[in-house]
């Protein structure tokens, strides 16, 4: 994670200014602005993939395809789509910036609460299953799935609410780097995906499964295996069941996800929704309060960085192009706040002049009608 330049340097991407380099993996995650009317400033974070070439860049038209349709997914637990574009061979998604961690960063290694990870699982699943319902404007089923579920397409906000992130992003060709250290987005594939096929609702299910054994666990099953082969030659045999592998996980929880994660697919859960109320059967999850509690202490540092560097760039950038510093800005907002609440009190006085005015003129008409 680092800053980009500021000023008239400062990396541009159409109408939004790039800020920071959150994350490179199959996508390259920035943080970015786009400064409106006025000069209001709008946090965004964009996804780029890419460039392809060769045999790859037929990937383009799939992507085109998938993004148009994703811009359907209107769900408080999916990242909404507001702007897809062209750039080197490549495309970029516009989506919300959330103040939080993916998943992986809160794992991070680490055993995360079993009613942390329900709670986060039902708005993953939420979101899943409204992606799978997705409709066109004659109200026809689009067939959508997600096909990208892992740690690193999960954001869980500081308000203790989780979205699905990397929609319209299932076509974008895995990352097969050997050399890779840690978790890779084939990690999280279903057998039948690893052996070349289409991903489906179901295959989502084995997916967020795999994200939330990785959560409980504070570790991958797969984390070896370094190609796609690799993990599916070690998927041919079912994973440990997760009350042993981390016995402080609940038997009736660890049966839930051993379903989700049967090697056949017929046997797993057919939708997002199926699965998310077997989950809630097995365990009460958290609250938003306590999810949000839990991000800012796991993750806290993480999220104070983004922050801290993002306000840097933006004085910097105010201050290479002369434009108002925040604490301008402050000072305007105070006395905006000043001249809004010198109002108020005006209003409530004429208000207060205006009921006395009609009290008077009752007891007026109430002293003539008693002649």
């Amino acid at each position: 994670m680092h800053a980009l330049p500021t000023g008239e340097a400062a990396a541009k991407l159409g109408a939004y200014e790039l800020v920071l380099e959150l994350a490179t993996h199959d996508t390259t995650v920035l943080l970015a602005r786009r400064t409106g009317p006025r000069s209001f400033a709008r946090w965004v974070s964009i996804r780029y993939v890419g460039p392809f070439m060769g045999d790859e860049a037929s990937a383009l038209e799939r992507i085109d395809r998938e993004v148009q349709r994703a811009t359907s997914v209107q769900h408080p637990c999916v990242l909404p789509i507001h702007e897809a574009g062209s750039l080197a061979n490549g495309r970029y998604i516009v989506s919300d910036y959330i103040e939080g961690a993916t998943i992986a960063e809160v794992i991070d290694g680490r055993p995360v609460p079993a009613a942390i990870v329900v709670a986060i699982a039902t708005d993953v699943l939420s979101g899943l299953e409204a992606i799978s319902r997705a409709e066109d404007a004659r109200g026809r089923p689009l067939g959508l799935v997600h096909g990208r579920v892992s740690p690193r397409s999960i954001v869980v906000g500081l308000d203790g609410r989780t979205r699905v992130a990397d929609m319209g992003l299932s076509s974008v060709p895995r990352k097969q780097d050997n050399e890779e250290v840690g978790t890779q987005s084939f990690h999280y594939d279903a057998p039948e995906v690893l052996a070349g096929a289409t991903p489906t609702v179901r295959s989502d299910v084995f997916a967020t499964a795999m994200v939330l054994y990785e959560a409980l666990a504070g570790r991958h099953p797969l984390a070896r295996a370094r190609r796609p082969d690799e993990a599916r030659r070690m998927l041919a045999t079912p994973l440990p069941l997760l009350s042993i592998a981390s016995p402080s996980v609940p038997v009736d929880l660890a049966e839930v996800i051993a379903r989700a994660l049967s090697l056949d697919e017929s046997v797993r859960y057919h939708s997002a929704e199926s699965f998310s109320a077997a989950i809630e059967r097995a365990l009460a999850p958290a609250s938003f309060r306590e999810v949000g509690a839990f991000v800012a202490e796991r993750a806290g540092a993480r999220v104070d960085a983004k922050r801290q560097l993002s306000n840097e760039w933006v004085r910097a950038h105010a201050a290479a192009l002369g434009e108002p510093t925040i604490s301008t800005v402050a000072r305007l907002r105070q006395r905006a706040r000043l001249i809004a609440a010198r109002r108020r009190k005006e209003m409530r006085a004429l208000a207060v002049v205006a009921l006395v005015l009609a009290g008077a003129a009752m007891g007026v008409v109430a002293w003539k009608l008693s002649f």
